[in-house]
This record gives C-alpha cells, sequence and structure tokens, in this order.
C-alpha cells in the first residue's frame, strides 16, 4: 500500500513507531537513522554500492529489480530574483559544497 508522506521525518516516526514496514528515502537523510541504529539499510537503488555504506547491496545485487535509480538535487530561487542575489547564492553554495563537513558525507 502506498502511503505518501510530506517528508521523511513524517516516515521514520511511522517506520519507527511500526506503523510502516519499509520505505525509500535518500542516503542524507537515511544514513543518520543508521548510524544510531533505528534503521536498516537493505539496497541501494543505483547500480553500485555507495561508498558511504559499503555492505549494503544494490537492489540488482539482490535480484529483486534491476534498477539504477540515482536522486538529484536541485538550488531553487524565485523567478524574479536579481542576478547579484544569485551570484552570492552560487558563491555560497561552492563555499558549503567544499567545506569539509559536506564532501565528507
Amino acid at each position: 500500500t502506498h502511503v505518501p508522506y510530506r517528508g521523511a521525518q513524517a516516515a521514520y516516526q511511522d517506520l519507527l513507531g511500526g506503523r510502516v514496514d519499509f520505505f525509500f528515502d535518500l542516503s542524507p537523510t537515511a544514513r543518520p537513522q543508521i548510524e544510531a541504529g533505528n534503521a536498516r539499510a537493505l539496497v541501494v537503488s543505483g547500480l553500485t554500492r555507495q561508498p558511504t555504506l559499503p555492505d549494503v547491496p544494490t537492489i540488482t545485487e539482490t535480484g529483486v529489480a534491476k534498477l539504477d535509480l540515482e536522486s538529484w538535487f536541485g538550488l531553487f530561487a524565485p523567478a524574479k530574483t536579481p542576478p547579484r542575489v544569485l551570484e552570492r547564492l552560487r558563491a555560497d553554495l561552492e563555499t558549503v559544497i567544499a567545506s569539509r563537513e559536506v564532501s565528507d558525507i
């Protein structure tokens, strides 16, 4: 049964509360739950294993499905955002992505 959620936090509440058996999530929000021992990663959806979860097989490896599903993220701003603000956002994003806290994820 498909249960739509408005974000991972509500889904984790139901998973940890035993109201759902499993769900798909993005690795950045799943990893803290996995590392805390609250959730167990069963498979990853890409063609190769994730370096941060080397012991978790791909869904293709398990024989369940032949799947190559990777996520992408975009940085968005309102359409009428001034160019100088967009440039500042781009520069700040570059700084954040280059930071050790993010690059180690």
